[in-house]
């Protein structure tokens, strides 16, 4: 059946009746956030605050590893061939098995809310509202709006990239350079 997890502070949560119930609890000890998770084919990885980064085959049974420096990070993405953890403080993070990770690239001077794969590149939102593009997550473009809203995420639909922000601002982009901003109906966050 289907397996759903869910992140958050000190501990992961699972489901396998698609959401109705939510039995399993991993507790991960610490003060640890959990901010971002994925499912890349053949394991799910989670990121967050501590530079603590979480991996598990069946979504039960977890390991982790810390990256140095210990960085809060908020987001994670995975080509198919490299994951991507961005972090407060702007950093990017790279990594073939999401065990070794790289040194951080300063890619922002403000945090990097998120980050999402569309298919061809990699798409990371900055609190600060910018949006950066890179197709190998080491060598990023900065394509900003010029707007003075904070993105809180991003993410791909299968044919368009959708990014949302404060003020109930969203914005979408066919290819991660350029944007619409589009109504949400709403000017909460």
């Amino acid at each position: 059946g289907q397996r759903l997890v869910a992140v958050g502070v000190d501990k992961l949560v699972t489901s396998s009746d698609g959401g109705v119930t939510w039995p399993d609890v991993t507790f991960i000890g610490g003060v640890n956030t959990l901010e971002s998770i994925l499912w890349d084919g053949a394991r799910f990885v989670s990121v967050g605050s501590g530079g603590r980064v979480f991996r598990s085959l069946d979504g039960i049974s977890w390991s982790s590893v810390s990256i140095p420096g210990g960085p809060a990070l908020k987001g994670v993405a995975w080509s198919g061939a490299v994951y991507v953890a961005v972090a407060s403080g702007g950093s990017v993070f790279t990594s073939a098995d999401a065990v070794s990770w790289s040194a951080p690239l300063a890619v922002s001077p403000t945090t990097l809310q998120a980050v999402e794969w569309d298919g061809s590149q990699f798409v990371a939102v900055v609190v600060a509202g910018a949006i950066f593009t890179s197709p190998d997550g080491s060598t990023w473009t900065d394509r900003s709006l010029g707007i003075s809203q904070s993105f809180n995420d991003v993410h791909w639909t299968g044919t368009e990239l959708v990014a949302a922000a404060s003020g109930g601002k969203i914005y979408t982009s066919l290819d991660g350079a350029a944007w619409d901003e589009e109504s949400s109906g709403t000017t909460r966050r």
